[in-house]
């Protein structure tokens, strides 16, 4: 009995102790160093002399958290070396039982009950209580590593027979959040013609194939219910998400992912075809293999070129709205979500995880040049409204007639039949578009008080976006 509780206690320590010192985060940062040291390499338009300063600061970097790593780690395991050193004088049984394979395996039990319980108490009223602990535990270990989230994609891609090709005609939905990003998502995805990650793919959203094998013993029912958002918009298991972002937080944080903003990027040609290869076992795992994805990622107006890339035949689709009730939602979610986050900490980490930084604890702003940067504080409508006009002014050019086309939310409002019926045609959708429900405004009244030139900005080019994107109520 005595050998089983010093064990225990060794294995209850030893967990309260990594919990303090947070050593995931010191990992981590050994992680980045390494992946930016490997991109300093492979970079193109970096001259030889820059190339072997930053390695040699990224090596001191990596060299510096390397020996803290090491540190926490010796400082983890100190109390099993003491209890395997020193046991023996409490019970001569300890230090064999402890090294035996009865004593490993009930070690390894031990541990695999005591952190997750050890996590649910921790977070107890303030952690999402949607997610077990054992839940966040498998969260925290698919989505936060970059290297497990690489090596789940690589995993898939050695095991997936899918061949990935850039002719698929599928459609990006691509704004600023609160444009109506989700509702056009949604009209597109109930005309049957598209597969969409949903939730059931998290966590393990790069292998989707391996993923639905693994959890098919486990599968569960949820009645909808509300999202976070709280606007009306109800969720279950089976319903589409912007969960994409993390293939390209992945493979590409460095170029756009940065700690204050995020900014347009362009993808490799080895990126790109990972990108195809992603979107095929999308496909794939929803028995589709030839079929269409459907894509709703705010974060790709980063990245229009790469999308066009991997897939020349694709339809973008890029709703705006009018700026003044834009930027109202923008706010009044940024404050929603900081007060949620503040009382449910895996929200914010949940966010995080995703790439998801439009609003609350982790907000990231677009930052579109060095020069454009939204001023003021984001519990302001100025500050809305500077970047509305810094978005959608840099994405104003990047529309055209072939596959980036604007959509006013209004219009799709306003008039939906026309909407809808040339949405379906835009997009070659085999039948009728059409929904059971009527399409309401967002749009309320603004109380707060902004600036009238910033909106006179605003609105000046809302017109232009709205001419330019009229086909969308253009009589057949």
């Amino acid at each position: 009995m005595i050998p089983y509780l010093a064990v225990s206690l060794c294995i209850a320590i030893c967990i309260e102790i990594a919990l303090v010192v947070h050593i995931e985060k010191t990992a981590g940062r050994v992680q980045e160093c390494m992946t930016a040291s490997l991109g300093t390499v492979t970079r193109k338009g970096v001259s030889d002399h820059w190339k072997e300063k930053l390695l040699l600061y990224y090596s001191g970097r990596m060299f510096v958290a390397s020996l803290k790593l090491g540190g926490l780690i010796f400082l983890i395991f100190t109390p099993a070396l003491l209890v395997y050193y020193l046991g023996g004088r409490l019970d001569p049984a300890i230090p064999p039982f402890f090294i035996s394979p009865k004593g490993l395996i009930f070690s390894t039990i031990l541990s695999i009950v005591y952190l997750p319980a050890r996590l649910a108490f921790r977070s107890s009223g303030k952690e999402n209580q949607d997610y077990s602990a054992s839940s966040r535990l498998l969260h925290n270990l698919a989505l936060g590593p970059r290297i497990i989230r690489e090596a789940s994609f690589d995993v898939e891609q050695a095991s997936l027979k899918a061949k990935p090709g850039a002719q698929g005609e599928h459609v990006f939905v691509s704004g600023l959040a609160r444009a109506g990003t989700t509702l056009l998502m949604r009209l597109l995805y109930e005309s049957g013609d598209f597969c969409s990650l949903t939730y059931r793919d998290m966590p393990f959203v790069l292998a989707p194939n391996l993923w639905k094998k693994l959890s098919a013993g486990s599968r569960k029912d949820m009645e909808k219910k509300e999202r976070a958002h709280q606007d009306g918009v109800l969720v279950d298991f089976d319903s589409p998400e912007a969960l994409e972002e993390v293939f390209w937080k992945t493979f590409c944080a460095e170029k756009y992912l940065h700690s204050d903003h995020l900014s347009p990027m362009k993808a490799d040609q080895e990126t790109v075809e990972k990108f195809r290869a992603y979107v095929a076992s999308i496909l794939c795992a929803y028995e589709n293999a030839e079929g269409r994805y459907l894509s709703k990622n705010n974060n790709n107006i980063l990245r229009l070129d790469a999308v066009r890339e991997s897939f020349p035949n694709a339809v973008i689709l890029i709703p705006f709205r009018h700026p003044l009730t834009h930027a109202a939602s923008l706010m009044n979610q940024h404050r929603l979500f900081l007060k949620n986050q503040e009382q449910d900490a895996f929200a914010l980490k949940y966010m995080t995880w995703l790439a998801h930084h439009e609003f609350g604890g982790g907000h990231r702003p677009f930052r579109f040049s060095d020069e454009a940067q939204a001023k003021g504080a984001p519990l302001t409508l100025d500050y809305w409204l500077r970047l509305w006009i810094e978005a959608y002014g840099f994405l104003y050019p990047k529309t055209n007639d072939v596959n980036g086309r604007l959509v006013c939310y209004e219009d799709l409002c306003e008039n939906p039949a026309t909407a809808l019926d040339n949405l379906g045609k835009l997009a070659e959708i085999k039948r009728p578009m059409g929904r059971q429900n009527p399409i309401r405004s967002g749009g309320r009244e603004v109380i707060d008080p902004f600036d009238p030139a910033l909106l006179g900005k605003a609105e000046s080019l809302y017109w232009q976006l709205r001419e330019k994107g009229s086909w969308l109520t253009q009589a057949p």
